[in-house]
């Protein structure tokens, strides 16, 4: 027999868990004023870094008064942990039966992502405050970073069960070799974007070495 049969009140529902070490307002939210406040947070972020940003600025950003801002969030730490949260990426992977255009189509997409996007434009502002804010970027890194680098393993992982690539294949490795290239020319070459030629080419060179190789022909003396 339930509760409710019984006539007695079961136990109290759960409420939905407010943001980061805020108290539930006395009022009912504004949900236009949260997505404002994210929207600010991540916008400032991506313009002065963690140490730059304030509280007063990203409420002047997002025409909200300090202490709406403040009834949400009541540390900056917790405004911009919550704000980063909403970067993840959770995109699969493309499969067109191809390899190597697979790997194209999601080096292109990380490509995008990087340099043309506001999640893109926060990476180097996070980097280099790494040293003193580590739980920041390790926040970005899970949120945004790694769903990008399993879209890759998981496009490799493909190549190897179905006999492409090498059985022993370090794929945390190969993902560093594909991206390790794009960024670094990127961040060398100012405005311009890294070429759709380039980034196939960068494929091709990865794949040559990677490719599961037939056994080798054995040597003979000459002699038969």
């Amino acid at each position: 027999m339930t509760t409710a049969e019984l006539g007695r009140p079961g136990p109290p529902r759960r409420p939905d868990r407010p943001p980061s070490g805020v108290r539930p307002p006395g009022r009912p939210r504004d949900a236009r004023a949260d997505g404002a406040i994210i929207e600010a947070t991540l916008q400032t972020l991506a313009t002065t870094g963690f140490t730059g940003l304030s509280m007063e600025a990203v409420a002047a950003r997002a025409k909200v008064g300090k202490a709406t801002l403040y009834r949400r969030w009541s540390t900056k730490d917790t405004l911009v942990a919550d704000a980063l949260a909403t970067l993840v990426e959770t995109a699969e992977p493309v499969d067109t039966g191809s390899l190597r255009d697979d790997l194209v189509a999601w080096l292109n997409t990380v490509r995008r992502h990087t340099f043309q996007t506001l999640s893109g434009r926060i990476m180097p502002r996070l980097l280099a405050e790494k040293d003193s804010h580590p739980e920041l970027f390790e926040t970005y890194r899970h949120q945004v970073i790694e769903p990008f680098r399993q879209q890759a393993q998981k496009v490799l992982a493909r190549g190897v069960a179905s006999g492409e690539l090498q059985p022993d294949l370090d794929v945390d490795l190969v993902t560093d070799l594909l991206v390790g290239p794009v960024s670094y020319r990127q961040s060398i070459s100012g405005p311009n974007e890294v070429s759709g030629t380039r980034i196939s080419q960068v494929v091709d060179i990865v794949l040559e070495g990677i490719r599961a190789r037939g056994p080798e022909p054995r040597a003979t003396d000459g002699a038969g």
